[in-house]
C-alpha cells in the first residue's frame, strides 16, 4: 500500500465526515462537482465507456446490475484530480444510510474500496465489499457500533428515548396472533380520517406470500391464463397487476396518517433536532432490523411465486412491476411502527403538540396490523410472524431452524444476516 494510496483513503475518510457534520449542522457540504478536474461519467453511454479501464467498467456494471436494477440504490461514477493524478469513484447510494465506495487510479488500479455508513468507511478488499452488495448482509462491527447521543439529549430524554424505542421494537417484532376485530377498527378509524368513505372489505391471510400468491392467482384467473401459460403473458400480466394493487388509496392514508402529523410536529421544532432524534432511530439498530424484514418480504416472497421460472424474460419484467408496486401500494407494519416511534419521541418525550387523534389511529394500525395491502376490490391484512430469532448483533440468526416464520409455513433462513432458503409452507 503506497503513501499516495493511503492518502487518497484519508482523504475520502475526511470527506465522509464532513459530510455528516455539515448534516447535523443544517449546512451544505462541499459539493462533489467543484472538486478539482471533477467530471461526470455516465458509463450507461457506449461512448462515454470508451478508454475507461475495464475494472472501472466491471465496478459500475456489477452495482447497477445488483443494486440500480433492484431499484434500492443509484450508482454514480465520476472522475477528479487528487494531488495531480486522476482518481476515478464507482459510489453507490441507497435509500437508508449504506453505501459502496470503490477507487481506482488512471490505470484501473484499486485504490481502496469500502462499506459506508453515514460519516463512517470500511475499508476491506474488493471481493468482500461486493459480497455485501444486498442489503440482507451483515454490516462490519465499525459501521455498527453505536454512537453516543449525550450531546443531543439530556440524560433523562436519552433514557425516555431509548424506552420509547424499545417499546415499539417489541411491536414491530411481535409474534402474537392478530386480534381481527381489533385490526378492522383501526382500519376503518384510518380510511374516516383519510377521507375515503367507502368501506373496505378486508381479508385477512396468514402471510405477505400467501396475500401476494392470491392476488397474481386471481389476475391469472380473470385473464383465464393457466399456470404454463402464465409466464408466456409478461406484458399483459404486468398490465392487470399493476392496476390491481391500489397505490393511490395507501398513499392517501400515509399522507393523512403519518405525513399530516410530521409535518404539524416539524413545523414547530428546529432542522438540528429532527436531525438528531433521525440519528438516535436509526441508531437503536431495530431500524436497519425492521428494514431486512422489509427487503426480504418485498424481494424474495415474489421472487419465489415464480419459483423456477427465474430464466424466463417475462419473468423479468413482471418482477419489475410487481415489486414497483409492491412499494407504492403495500402500508408496511415496519414503517408505521417505525414512524410511530419518532413521533411518540417529540410528542410524549420532548414535549411537542400535534392531532393526538391521528395519532393514536397511527399507533393502533401499527400495533394492531401486520402489512396491509389495499388492492382494486377489497384491501388484505397479512399475519405476523409467529418466530423471530435473532443473534447478539441483532442480526436475523437461526440455528438449524427458521429465523422468520409464519403461521401457513413461509419460513426464512438465515445465519447471523445472511440469508440462507426460503420455504413456501413448511410444515
Amino acid at each position: 500500500m503506497t503513501e499516495w494510496t493511503e492518502s487518497i483513503k484519508q482523504i475520502w475518510i475526511n470527506r465522509k465526515q464532513e459530510e455528516h457534520r455539515a448534516y447535523r449542522e443544517g449546512r451544505l457540504a462541499q459539493k462533489v462537482q467543484s472538486l478539482p478536474g471533477y467530471q461526470s461519467l455516465n458509463l450507461r453511454n457506449a461512448e462515454t465507456r470508451i478508454g475507461i479501464h475495464q475494472s472501472i467498467l466491471d465496478a459500475h456494471d456489477f452495482y447497477r446490475l445488483k443494486v440500480e436494477a433492484e431499484d434500492y440504490g443509484s450508482v454514480f461514477v465520476f472522475k477528479e484530480i487528487i494531488q495531480n493524478r486522476d482518481v476515478f469513484v464507482v459510489e453507490v447510494g441507497t435509500e437508508g444510510s449504506r453505501g459502496w465506495i470503490e477507487l481506482f487510479d488512471e490505470y484501473g488500479q484499486s485504490l481502496g474500496s469500502a462499506i459506508t455508513a453515514a460519516e463512517r468507511l470500511a475499508w476491506r478488499d474488493i471481493d468482500i465489499i461486493r459480497a455485501s452488495y444486498t442489503q440482507n448482509s451483515k454490516l462490519p462491527a465499525e459501521l455498527t457500533t453505536r454512537r453516543t447521543r449525550n450531546d443531543c439529549f439530556s440524560s433523562e430524554q436519552e433514557t425516555k428515548i431509548s424506552t420509547c424505542f424499545d417499546k415499539w421494537k417489541k411491536i414491530c417484532f411481535s409474534t402474537e396472533i392478530i386480534d381481527n376485530g381489533i385490526a378492522a377498527e383501526a382500519i376503518k378509524a384510518a380510511y374516516h380520517i383519510s377521507g375515503i368513505t367507502v368501506e373496505p372489505e378486508i381479508h385477512f391471510i396468514n402471510s405477505p406470500y400467501a396475500a401476494l400468491a392470491s392476488i397474481i392467482g386471481e389476475v391469472a384467473n380473470d385473464m383465464k391464463l393457466s399456470t404454463d401459460r402464465l409466464m408466456e403473458s409478461g406484458e399483459q400480466i404486468a398490465i392487470k397487476l399493476e392496476s390491481s394493487f391500489n397505490s393511490q388509496q395507501s398513499a392517501k392514508i400515509l399522507q393523512n396518517l403519518v405525513s399530516h402529523l410530521e409535518e404539524q410536529v416539524y413545523a414547530q421544532i428546529d432542522t438540528q433536532l429532527k436531525k438528531d432524534l433521525f440519528i438516535a432511530l436509526y441508531d437503536s439498530l431495530w431500524v436497519e432490523q425492521s428494514d431486512l424484514v422489509i427487503k426480504i418480504l418485498e424481494s424474495h416472497i415474489t421472487k419465489e411465486i415464480w419459483n423456477g421460472s427465474k430464466e424466463n424474460g417475462s419473468w423479468a419484467y413482471i418482477f419489475r412491476i410487481v415489486r414497483k408496486q409492491l412499494r407504492r401500494s403495500i402500508i408496511r407494519h415496519e414503517y408505521l411502527c417505525m414512524q410511530a416511534a419518532s413521533l411518540e419521541a417529540y410528542i410524549s418525550v420532548l414535549g411537542y403538540d400535534c392531532d393526538l387523534n391521528r395519532l393514536s389511529i397511527l399507533e393502533s394500525l401499527a400495533s394492531s396490523c401486520g402489512w396491509i395491502i389495499p388492492t382494486e376490490k377489497s384491501l388484505t391484512v397479512c399475519g405476523r410472524p409467529i418466530k423471530f430469532s435473532f443473534d447478539l448483533e441483532g442480526n436475523l440468526h437461526a440455528d438449524e431452524s427458521a429465523a422468520m416464520k409464519f403461521a401457513d409455513g413461509f419460513s426464512v433462513y438465515s445465519e447471523h444476516g445472511n440469508i440462507q432458503r426460503i420455504i413456501n409452507n413448511e410444515i
